[in-house]
């Protein structure tokens, strides 16, 4: 065999066994890095999904719930509501209670009696779990034109926003007062309250000479409020962590509902993924010529009286949030957590 049959032969030998594994096992650390990479950026990206939705949850939910408790007790005309003739079974329903406080507070173990249940099936309030009720007028209100006291009738700008049965909120300069709306004529704009059209309303008269408002009916007398007033309806919401569809958590609010021929209080999920809520409250004492900051923050249960005639009253509240994320992304195979807080001041303090 010459030199050149023998250089042929060994081309055409291929790959030894051990060749071959040692191929293969470089081939498998390759694609093992390479998986790995992808396996890294996925979670990389998982991670940050999961906290751009938790951001964003926190944001949202700040937004809305200390909107809503830094506007607590406001009306148009920033007159303080001074009748509140809507009773139910005799007594001033909580959700229209402005007189008890425009904003009022629940620890975890304090049922919101006559709001929400506290329970495991959805919709109802997690165990622990505090919540806020805050009463207002809606933002959305109309020019009262005239009012006719022996209708007792109201004329507003339009009625179209209102109908039957909606707690509202009325004012003008000097005085507001909360009642029931009975008939709405969209076309005249007119809206009644008559205790017959408006079963709610134990009384036409609505004034009251000051503060605090009796559980009974009497005391309310006659009032025609001028033109040029406002009318809205009555925003009543309690805040809170409940159970959702799929068994996890999240943040609802409350809303007053007319349907079915009476005022009821409906339950929303407004954001996901939100585990806890605790609020704390800082109040001044309004018993001498200035107002003095409390030193401390105070649990809801430690404030005995809501009410604008309390000496303390609530000026501020303190949000806490703990948020999960939806997936179990973190470095020990567990849901990410994300614990933040904010202060909100209310805009109408109830001060005398």
């Amino acid at each position: 065999m010459n030199a050149r049959q023998s250089m042929m032969g060994a081309r055409m030998r291929g790959f030894t066994l051990v060749e071959l594994m040692v191929g293969m096992a470089l081939g498998l650390v390759v694609v093992g890095i390479v998986v790995n990479i992808l396996m890294s950026n996925l979670q990389t990206y998982r991670v940050n999904e999961d906290m751009g939705r938790l951001q964003e949850s926190a944001r949202t939910s700040f937004e809305l719930m200390a909107r809503d408790v830094r506007e607590a007790g406001q009306n148009s005309c920033g007159a303080r509501p001074q009748a509140n003739v809507i009773r139910s079974g005799g007594a001033v329903p909580v959700w229209a209670d402005m007189a008890g406080g425009s904003v009022r507070g629940y620890e975890g173990d304090q049922d919101a009696t006559g709001l929400v249940d506290t329970g495991t099936s959805a919709g109802q309030r997690v165990s622990g779990t505090d919540a806020v009720l805050v009463i207002r007028a809606a933002p959305s209100d109309v020019i009262v034109t005239a009012h006719n006291p022996s209708g007792p009738v109201f004329t507003v700008s339009s009625a179209a926003g209102f109908a039957a049965l909606d707690p509202v909120v009325v004012c003008d300069a000097s005085s507001a007062a909360v009642f029931q709306v009975g008939v709405v004529d969209t076309g005249a704009k007119t809206l009644n309250y008559n205790v017959t059209d408006a079963p709610l309303n134990c009384s036409t008269g609505l004034d009251y000479p000051g503060y605090p408002i009796p559980a009974s009916c009497g005391g309310f007398a006659n009032k025609t409020f001028t033109a040029g007033g406002f009318m809205a309806k009555l925003a009543s919401s309690l805040w809170y962590v409940g159970v959702n569809a799929s068994g996890g958590h999240s943040l609802y609010r409350t809303q007053l509902s007319t349907t079915g021929g009476a005022v009821s209080v409906a339950a929303e999920e407004i954001v996901p993924d939100v585990e806890d809520l605790q609020i704390q409250y800082l109040t001044a004492d309004v018993s001498g010529a200035t107002p003095v900051l409390a030193s401390e923050w105070v649990d809801a249960d430690s404030i005995t009286d809501w009410s604008p005639s309390a000496t303390q009253v609530v000026v501020s509240a303190r949000l806490d949030l703990t948020l999960h994320s939806r997936n179990k992304v973190s470095t020990d195979a567990t849901a990410l957590e994300r614990h933040l807080m904010t202060v909100v001041g209310l805009r109408n303090r109830e001060t005398r």
